[in-house]
């Protein structure tokens, strides 16, 4: 009977989202924006300790209940579903507090484990490209080696659904990406597991996307954010990857910064021109065992052809 309630309201919800805020109490917060809605939470918060400390039963049951009610309108503002924290708090049935807190440190140290070996640490914005770029493009049989040996076992995870609650913060969600989207190249170097899981990545940066985690994150970090864009071979998400990198560029107040996300946009830009003339990446026929036409073949033959 609760988790039918739970859904009808998130059904309810959702279709706010489509009403005028001038006819619906739950469209108006969303026209003002997340900062309202945590301002109401906080408010309902207080008025729920407040009839607790007075012992009125009745009335913690009606304040409990506008705190529940607006934290299910934050769900829905930010993308989620109630059955994703239902799922979280089954996770943790049977475990301690202790246990649970325990599991939580685990995997934000996981978290900041893949994204400072990424980036190192700290990230200096001016020169994490140059310092990392042998690291990210520079295609080492040694660094493939150590990414193996540190990261393979987390992408195996990632795959099989274990690290699905890492998408709920904006580092996590990245984390995700950088595993299944750049090791699995490194880990899978020249075999079609290299690609076998770039939908899934791609749909954890556009979910993001969707609920702002990406514009939540620091510019060097949404650097690798939008590349499941740009490793796409739809023309779609390569448009967006290349506004992506110019909005980035157009909030630089300086030219040293700037030019690094021009430089990311060129890169896009490149990736771009070859959708639009093949609506694939030739280089990656071979390997996935597609056959070329005669003009990819002597488009190979050239410079840029290939990432």
């Amino acid at each position: 009977m609760s988790e039918e309630i739970l859904n009808k309201l998130a059904a309810v919800l959702e279709q706010r989202k489509q009403e005028s805020a001038h006819d619906s109490y739950v469209a108006s917060l969303y026209s003002k924006g997340l900062d309202s809605i945590l301002k109401k939470i906080g408010e309902e918060a207080t008025e729920t300790v407040m009839a607790a400390k007075e012992g009125d039963i009745d009335k913690i049951i009606y304040e409990t209940a506008d705190l529940w009610f607006h934290t299910l309108i934050l769900l829905a503002q930010q993308g989620l579903h109630p059955d994703q924290v239902l799922l979280e708090l089954d996770r943790r049935f049977g475990q301690s507090g202790h246990a649970e807190k325990a599991s939580r440190d685990m995997t934000d140290s996981q978290i900041k484990r893949i994204i400072d070996y990424w980036y190192g640490n700290p990230i200096n914005e001016t020169t994490v490209v140059g310092e990392r770029f042998d690291l990210w493009f520079g295609k080492s049989d040694e660094a493939d080696r150590e990414i193996k040996e540190l990261f393979s076992e987390d992408v195996e995870k990632l795959i099989a659904g274990q690290y699905q609650h890492w998408l709920q913060t904006p580092k996590g969600r990245l984390a995700s990406i950088i595993l299944i989207d750049q090791f699995c190249r490194q880990i899978y170097r020249g075999t079609p597991k290299a690609f076998e899981h770039d939908s899934k990545a791609l749909k954890f940066c556009l979910d993001g996307i969707a609920i702002g985690h990406d514009l939540a994150l620091s510019r060097p970090l949404r650097y690798f954010y939008y590349l499941p864009l740009e490793h796409s071979e739809s023309i779609e998400h390569q448009y967006q990857c290349v506004a992506a990198y110019q909005s980035m560029a157009d909030e630089c107040t300086t030219e040293d910064l700037k030019k690094i996300y021009i430089e990311a946009k060129g890169y896009a830009d490149k990736h771009l021109v070859i959708i639009e003339r093949f609506g694939r990446f030739p280089h990656r026929n071979e390997i996935l065992g597609r056959v070329s036409t005669a003009e990819e073949i002597e488009f190979l033959k050239g410079p840029d052809s290939s990432f």
